[in-house]
């Protein structure tokens, strides 16, 4: 029975370090990718603005008669 139990406890302290770790890589994954995701963000921005700046005004003018 005593055996038994230190068996348990190994498996539950090998399953604790296993949750734990998985739970860290996943948590820097998260950070690596949410980092990446708001540069895209930027990047996508910041390109839309370029475009929004090279439009001609006339363009705009021709286009709202068809609204």
């Amino acid at each position: 029975m005593n055996f038994l139990k230190t068996i348990l406890k190994a498996i539950g302290l090998f399953l604790l370090i296993v949750v734990l770790w998985c739970g860290s890589v996943l948590g820097a994954v998260y950070l690596v990718e949410r980092h990446r995701m708001q540069d895209q963000d930027c990047w996508n921005e910041m390109a839309w603005m370029g475009d929004i700046s090279r439009i001609n005004p006339s363009e705009i003018a021709s286009s709202a008669r068809y609204v």
